[in-house]
Formats: C-alpha cells, structure tokens, sequence
C-alpha cells in the first residue's frame, strides 16, 4: 500500500516531517508566506505556492493533483505525529478512513470521531450556549442530564476508543485523515465553498454516500498532539474565522433537510457575526484556478 502525505500550511514556520518516511512524497501548500521552504526537513517535499489563502479544503484539493499513490494522507500543520502514526495511516484496507487518537497539549483528548450534527447542535454552537457551558462546569452537567442519550454520544466523542464506525452515522476529523485515493477523486475531494470549518463533515457525508460500506478506523496509536491555533491564531485571523465558522454552518444547514433543519436556515441569519470581506471566497477560487496552470506548467 503506497501513501502521500499533504499538508496544508497556513501559519506556521516550521513543519516537522520526521513522522513521514524519507522515500514518500510530501506535497506542502503554502497558504501564506509564513513557511519557507527551508522549514520542511524532507528530501521528497514539493512545495505549492497559491499566492493566497486558498482555504483548507481548496489548498487540499489543489494537493491531490499530484497524488498518484493508492491513499492520500492529509495533515493539519500543527498537528505532532510520529513514524508509528504514519504506519497506522498508511496501512488501511479498501474501504478504510484510518485518523488517530488525538490530545490537545494538556492532554486533554480531542474530538476524532462525532455523530454528525443536529439542528438542535448546530443552533447551540452558534447561539453561543455552548461557550456559557465550558468543560468540566456545573452547568454544562445539569445540560447534559437533561439532555439524556444525546448526552452520553457527545460524552463519547470526546474520548473516542481505537475501532471501527459506521462513516454513515459520525464524521471523522479533518485534523488527521487517511482516504483511499480513488475514494476522495470520486467524490471530487474538498469542496471548495467551505473555506474553512464543517469541510470535513461535508467530505464525511459525501465518502459515505459514495461507499456505503466505508468505516472510519481510530487506530490503536498512541494519542498525537493537535496544538491547535495554526489556522487561526491572530485576533484578526480569530474574528475571520468566527464569520467562517457562521458561513459554513450555514452552508451546511442549508444542505440538510427535514423540518428542524428548515428552522435552523431560519434562524441562523439571526445569529451571523460580523462579516469579513465580500467577495473573498470568489477572489481565492479565481486565483485557485489560475495557480493550477501555473503549478502544472512548474512540474512538467
């Protein structure tokens, strides 16, 4: 089973590669000028420059034009992995999404694998509910007796165990993700109208409907370290990222359907923070298109 790896950079200077075999291709997308080429300690890396912020799922997709391997590994820049995590990723079966288990740097478990989101989540997260109710306060406790079953799922994805699940019923995190590359080709990889955030959760749903039959796999690794903050550390970056995070929360209600979620398109306009420049995300897929020519022209 053959494997490239794609990183995705966007706020960082260095880039630790170590955890990546010296013979496996790294394709690297600068997603802003922050990381020099010297900063990837690879002998098989080739670097990407869009000249902008493409976003996350654009700066992949622009990536998997050179894989030519039977998966693609996909990593965010601050995520800490290590060799064993590179063979738990590189080994999955045909129908495998392989991730690890995931810490924050005080330990603290990550969410790896969560049932995707309800309407009643989705307005929960943008009404702001949820940051009244920190980890580990009395009232997120009260909330989650009260909330019963719902509860214990989202107790559960907090510290998700090495196994396999249904990618039909839970999404897995973007952060670390290994995806047959046929799979992602056949679904078109990324898509580009979410610039950042609930990508993965879209990818999720798309891999599931193309493979009915596709299990996410949380491999029986040690824990790797998500620092956290690559993509959106600067207050300015933190307030884009807020109007980023609302824009595809709504992009993603507007795709669901049933009732409770037509409540949800309804109220979401209501709970839309500050707005970020218009006409950004048009700017990043033009340029988009135009650094493929010039980066195709570059590896002939």
């Amino acid at each position: 089973m053959t494997a490239t790896a794609v990183v995705v950079a966007y706020g960082v200077d260095r880039l630790d590669l170590a955890w990546v075999p010296k013979d496996v291709l790294v394709v690297v997308v600068h997603n802003d000028d922050q990381l020099p080429d010297t900063g990837c300690d690879h002998p098989r890396v080739r670097h990407v420059h869009p000249g902008t912020n493409l976003g996350f799922g654009a700066g992949v997709n622009l990536a998997l034009r050179q894989v030519r391997t039977d998966r693609v590994i996909i990593c965010n820049p601050d995520v800490a992995l290590q060799h064993v995590h590179w063979q738990a990723l590189a080994e999955g079966a045909e129908h495998d999404i392989v991730t690890v288990p995931l810490v924050d740097p005080s330990g603290t478990p990550a969410r790896v694998v969560v049932p995707y989101p309800t309407p009643v989540g989705v307005l929960s997260t943008f009404s702001g509910a949820v940051g009244l109710m920190p980890r580990g306060s009395k009232r997120r406790q009260l909330a989650l007796a009260v909330m019963g079953d719902r509860a214990a799922a989202h107790r559960w994805s907090q510290v998700t165990t090495p196994g396999r699940y249904p990618l039909t019923d839970h999404w897995v995190s973007g952060a670390v993700i290994s995806v047959p590359t046929a799979l992602m080709a056949a679904v078109g990889g990324f898509d580009e109208s979410y610039f950042l955030y609930f990508e993965d959760i879209d990818l999720s749903q798309r891999l599931a409907r193309a493979d009915p039959a596709a299990k996410i796999v949380v491999a029986a690794t040690p824990p790797a370290v998500h620092l956290g903050g690559g993509s959106s550390g600067a207050p300015d970056d933190q307030r884009r990222a807020t109007e980023h995070r609302w824009r595809s929360g709504a992009l993603y209600a507007r795709r669901q359907h049933g009732a409770a979620w037509t409540l949800v398109r309804l109220v979401l306009p209501l709970l839309r923070p500050h707005r970020i420049a218009p006409g950004q995300a048009a700017l990043a897929r033009f340029r988009s298109a135009a650094v493929v020519d010039t980066e195709a022209s570059r590896d002939r």
